[in-house]
């Protein structure tokens, strides 16, 4: 095949190659890859100070959560164990008052103990513990508390969400004394008729102002009153004489109730 462009006769000598020249490998000049390279190193140590400062950026960062994490760690073991060290401090206190009431119990008008009935009021007062915690899970302390309370005639406040066995240890105790018992559930609109009994239709007839307390907290020898902090003013005052004298008054008489623990 011909063409009409005829090549001169230095370039075709310039592009023809062999294939054994073909295989060398072309070797470029030391100042073409010198010009190439430079600008990507210079580039490359531009950066290098930016990836450093991130890499440290970075690495304080992971120890500051580590750090955190550590000290969060560290607070809930401190919180557990001052937990732990005020439960132990409570129940021994309760141990010590146990111990002082039955020695105090166990001594006749001479000042002389007897060793049977000392360690008889002691069987008596583990085995109400047992019976009274029995089926409960850590409510040792709060058991403790309230037979001690019981022991001394003397009332118990118990805070605490639902569920947690508030009723049920007045109840039990109740059990335990074979007495009355009272329980009420207060609200703001709650009355005093609710827990003292309701007005006697036969003696408002004959001008007495009295009430029907049969049934009701002034004969109740262990009570439960739940949400007591809600009850209105009305029913706060006339809970002071019963709790502290044990006394109620009903119309113009002052009784005496046999009010053991509330």
């Amino acid at each position: 095949m011909t063409s009409g462009y005829s090549a001169p006769a230095g370039h075709q000598r310039s592009l023809l190659r062999t294939p054994e020249q073909l295989a060398q490998p072309v070797r470029l000049p030391s100042s073409c890859v010198s010009q190439a390279v430079a600008p990507l190193a210079e580039q490359h140590r531009s950066t290098q100070p930016l990836r450093n400062q991130q890499r440290s950026q970075q690495l304080r960062q992971l120890r500051q959560v580590v750090l955190q994490a550590v000290r969060a760690d560290q607070q809930g073991q401190q919180t557990d164990s001052a937990t732990l060290q005020l439960i132990s401090e409570i129940t021994s206190r309760v141990d010590e008052s146990h111990d002082s009431i039955l020695e105090q119990g166990a001594r006749s008008s001479e000042g002389y103990v007897d060793p049977g009935a000392d360690n008889e009021l002691k069987a008596k007062v583990y085995g109400s513990i047992s019976q009274l915690s029995q089926g409960l899970l850590e409510r040792e302390t709060e058991v403790r508390l309230l037979l001690l309370a019981a022991l001394c005639g003397e009332h118990l406040v118990m805070l605490g969400p639902p569920g947690t066995a508030k009723s049920e240890l007045a109840r039990r105790l109740s059990g335990l004394t074979s007495g009355a018992y009272f329980e009420r559930l207060l609200t703001r609109f709650s009355v005093p008729e609710e827990l003292f009994g309701p007005l006697s239709m036969r003696g408002l007839e004959n001008d007495l102002y009295e009430r029907k307390i049969s049934g009701y907290l002034p004969t109740a020898e262990v009570a439960f009153v739940d949400e007591i902090f809600k009850a209105n003013s009305a029913i706060l005052n006339a809970l002071l004489t019963l709790l502290n004298e044990r006394l109620f008054d009903n119309g113009s008489n002052r009784i005496d109730v046999p009010l053991l623990c509330l």
